[in-house]
């Protein structure tokens, strides 16, 4: 049978689908390469994280803790509106770490702001001090809320959840902003305690809890905030005590 002579080849129709694919699939790879970003610490040789999701409003806690002027707050109102929404992710997907704190406060799941705003006005500041040592108390309060208990809290429960780009996000923090999330807090309290041993020269909590990260390990993760804290408190302990 004669072909018409509008008719298009074969070859060239194969052609022209193999273009559009060829078209699709490279935009489904810059799609994905848009997403995905390399999270680590401020130790460049340390364990990294490759993200596969945009991590963009996890990574923005440091950047909040960073910038914060914690001795102008009088109130909660900041903490309302920059530390408050992550607070209120972990309360929502309520974990079982997030249902022991709670629980531990009264069951009460606005137990961090009720500290936070008691601690801006200087309320829960009741031993004798100059109002210079007041306020340096109530910025200690409030920075160490913010960036340790809200951070180690974000971590934990998207890990529990099983977000792991979203636990990774909140612990290394935005690039170059890794100072102000519990990675930074480990770096501090190894250079006390000489445990910067870890992979690249970093805390080796913070190996771990990368480690834990990539391997998906939730357990892990709260084992080593434990050697963390527990660090911490030994410090201010001994602090105290000279």
């Amino acid at each position: 049978r004669a072909r018409s002579a509008h008719a298009t080849p074969i070859s060239e129709i194969i052609e022209m689908n193999a273009s559009k694919l060829l078209a699709l699939l490279v935009a489904l790879v810059a799609l994905a390469t848009a997403n995905a970003a390399t999270l680590q610490g401020s130790v460049g040789g340390g364990v990294q994280y490759t993200t596969s999701t945009t991590t963009t409003t996890e990574e923005a806690l440091a950047n909040e803790v960073a910038v914060a002027s914690w001795s102008s707050w009088t109130g909660r109102s900041i903490y309302n509106t920059k530390f408050q929404p992550h607070v209120d992710t972990v309360a929502a997907a309520g974990g079982a770490t997030w249902q022991t704190f709670k629980t531990a406060h009264g069951g009460d799941a606005d137990f961090i702001g009720i500290y936070v705003d008691a601690a801006a006005k200087k309320t829960s500041i009741t031993l004798e001090a100059t109002d210079v040592q007041k306020d340096n108390a109530k910025k200690e309060m409030l920075e160490m809320t913010a960036m340790d208990m809200v951070g180690v809290l974000a971590v934990v429960s998207a890990a529990e959840a099983g977000n792991w780009d979203k636990a990774a996000a909140y612990f290394y923090g935005s690039n170059g902003k890794s100072g102000s999330t519990t990675y930074g807090r480990a770096e501090k309290r190894c250079a006390n305690y000489g445990t910067c041993t870890g992979q690249g020269g970093e805390a080796a909590v913070n190996t771990a809890i990368g480690q834990a990260l990539t391997g998906n390990n939730a357990a892990d993760i709260i084992k080593q905030y434990k050697v963390l804290y527990s660090q911490n408190v030994l410090r201010y302990a001994n602090l105290i005590d000279q």
